[in-house]
């Protein structure tokens, strides 16, 4: 089942019409209809919001079943996990947050999921941080979390659009250095420069943990 199916039959067993639906996820009733008949796909924000509005999870919603997503360590002495879709790419200088790959589903810890509880899942793609975190690799992006000097950081500016690299501020300059076995351009922006928008900094990354 997929997610325009799953979408339909939650709004009907709520006893919702689409308005309604499209007045507590902040969109028109023209796009809940293209959402139920395929035609277009929720971007992740807005998943999440019907996820929370029906009391299901993302991974439900997008009709997944429960049984099929990646097994829980229930061992005593395993740390506990909680299934999260992956719902964005970092790729060739662009953060798509539009697609959601079928089936990328991952494990994250709960406490982790608890600490940043907005964070979302996002796919690497690419080489510039492959010391880091390797080509194909998951992390979590929580925008919230200010990056520190030497944070892992998503970041979208004027020239470069969206990059993945180390945070160094210092007085009216930004640095964004690459870590990788290649090379690749660090990039240095002064502020008056333009915009610059954090998309996110990285908090989690399959054993690494921000403190």
């Amino acid at each position: 089942m997929d997610v325009s199916t799953k979408l339909k039959e939650l709004r009907k067993k709520a006893g919702l019409t689409q308005q309604e639906v499209a007045d507590k996820v902040d969109v028109s009733r023209v796009a809940v209809g293209q959402w139920e008949s395929g035609s277009v796909t929720p971007r992740p924000n807005k998943i999440e919001r019907l996820a929370e509005l029906f009391g299901v999870s993302v991974a439900q919603l997008l009709g997944y079943d429960p049984a099929s997503l990646p097994s829980r360590d229930t061992r005593a002495d395993a740390p506990a996990y909680v299934p999260m879709m992956v719902l964005g790419s970092v790729h060739a200088g662009e953060f798509d947050e539009e697609s959601v790959s079928d089936g990328d589903v991952v494990n994250v810890p709960s406490e982790v999921k608890e600490r940043w509880p907005h964070a979302r899942a996002v796919r690497a793609r690419g080489t510039c941080m492959n010391k880091a975190i390797p080509d194909g690799h998951w992390f979590l992006v929580d925008p919230g979390t200010e990056p520190r000097n030497g944070d892992i950081a998503v970041v979208e500016t004027e020239d470069y659009e969206a990059v993945v690299r180390r945070w160094y501020r210092g007085g009216d300059t930004l640095m964004l250095v690459a870590d990788s076995t290649e090379h690749h351009e660090d990039i240095v922006i002064h502020w008056e420069d333009g915009a610059v928008r954090v998309i996110g900094t990285v908090v989690y990354e399959q054993g690494f943990l921000r403190e």
